[in-house]
């Protein structure tokens, strides 16, 4: 199969290995160092800031973890309890390592053995329900673990899984998202699998790129014949947004193919256009009409973790500034919210806070209107609440990109 029509760019050396069946020894580099921050515009006060977020993140996930099965759960698991397999994640686990890792690398203190951790999520992978989970355990052995990356690559068909896989057969954005990246850090490590990476990469980038709307936006799966996923074919996430954009990029990087970079630039300028007034990344986005469908909830984790995350990539591969979307949604975290409050206070509950409407059915009539050809931004904000939802992906995320800069004292560390 060949690459999309391009304006190839040179690859050096550097990117490369040898085809033989090992990877790059070289350390992973990481999504934002303190030095590519500051060439990136970050201020230095900002980079305290940032260690306040990875304080957060840890404390958060030191709630989550369960030292019996060595996976998170993404809900705080309390000594009494016996029936807690319902709620470990191993997908999100994943997520989480890649987060705990970046910091490791920033010289981070923690209490979690890696080992151990990944022990617990590759000794028996019949978990991973399809390309989506895949897509991560292949992203985290490239980059980390290049002996499970080798078994990995001989041991699943990863055509089979792109063509049977529900994720692949629905064009499920985040799936699609995922299976890429984890391909183009395949591909950068230098492996050579038993069959063509490029051909795999080249057919899930035209999958997911299938799903992006005029205005850039990407719908949160395919078009269906179905009557029950008519709105996943118009509708999208912002997390949908956040993973498109990094594999898109990481895509370019690996592959030399600047047309996903395209892709992933109209994607970033429509979300950075639609960003709401205070920094929020909203919820929900109508592909259709190239609009906001639903704004709450906003998440702390998305504030401070997927979006910073896909636009600190795009910038760094295209020279396209987004430090001023990047560091007006962080300051939500700080106090410039709705409700004028500083997470920070909640301690390790802080990255896992939302802003959510009272009235609970708000989204879907906001959502509807939508359909209607009613934007959201015409509805007036009232009686928003704070919540808490642990989610591990929504501390991991934030680790993955601010992690290299460590940790700074704080009370939702202690004891780390």
């Amino acid at each position: 199969m060949e690459l999309p029509d391009q304006h190839a760019r040179g690859v050096s050396s550097a990117e490369f290995r040898s085809p033989a069946l090992e990877i790059d020894a070289r350390k992973p580099s990481p999504l934002i160092s303190p030095d590519a921050a500051a060439k990136a515009g970050f201020p230095a006060v900002a980079h305290a800031k940032f260690q306040e977020v990875n304080a957060l993140a840890v404390g958060a996930l030191l709630t989550l973890f369960d030292g019996a099965t060595q996976l998170f759960s993404n809900r705080p698991l309390r000594p009494q309890e016996v029936f807690v397999h319902e709620r470990i994640v191993r997908r999100d686990t994943v997520i989480a390592l890649l987060g705990l890792r970046c910091l490791d690398d920033g010289g981070g203190e923690h209490p979690f053995h890696f080992p151990s951790i990944e022990n617990a999520v590759f000794e028996d992978l019949r978990w991973a329900a399809g390309i989506g989970d895949l897509g991560l355990l292949l992203w985290y052995a490239a980059r980390h673990a290049p002996q499970r990356l080798a078994t990995l690559l001989q041991d699943c068909d990863l055509q089979a899984a792109l063509d049977n896989s529900r994720g692949a057969r629905d064009a499920h954005t985040q799936d699609l998202s995922c299976f890429l990246a984890g391909l183009a850090y395949a591909k950068l490590g230098g492996y050579q699998a038993p069959i063509d990476i490029t051909d795999l990469a080249v057919e899930t980038y035209q999958k997911l790129t299938g799903n992006q709307g005029e205005d850039g936006i990407f719908t949160h799966r395919g078009l269906r014949t179905r009557l029950d996923g008519w709105t996943d074919g118009r509708f999208g996430t912002f997390t949908d947004q956040a993973y498109a954009i990094y594999a898109l990029t990481k895509f370019a990087d690996a592959f030399a193919v600047d047309e996903s970079l395209g892709a992933a630039l109209d994607c970033a300028s429509a979300i950075c256009a639609l960003q709401g007034p205070m920094g929020e990344w909203w919820w929900l986005y109508d592909a259709r009409r190239g609009c906001v469908a639903c704004r709450y909830p906003v998440l702390a984790g998305t504030q401070a973790g997927t979006a910073p995350a896909a636009l600190i990539a795009l910038q760094g591969a295209t020279g396209m500034n987004f430090q001023a979307p990047v560091s007006k949604g962080l300051r939500w975290i700080f106090g410039e919210n709705e409700l004028a409050s500083d997470l920070r206070e909640l301690n390790q509950s802080g990255i896992s806070a939302s802003l959510t409407r009272d009235f609970s059915g708000a989204k879907y009539v906001e959502t509807v209107l939508s359909l209607l050809g009613i934007s959201a931004d015409r509805m007036p904000i009232r009686n928003v609440r704070l919540t808490h939802e642990p989610a591990v992906e929504h501390c991991g995320w934030p680790l993955y990109c601010f992690g290299k800069f460590g940790l700074k004292a704080s009370p939702a560390v202690v004891g780390v």
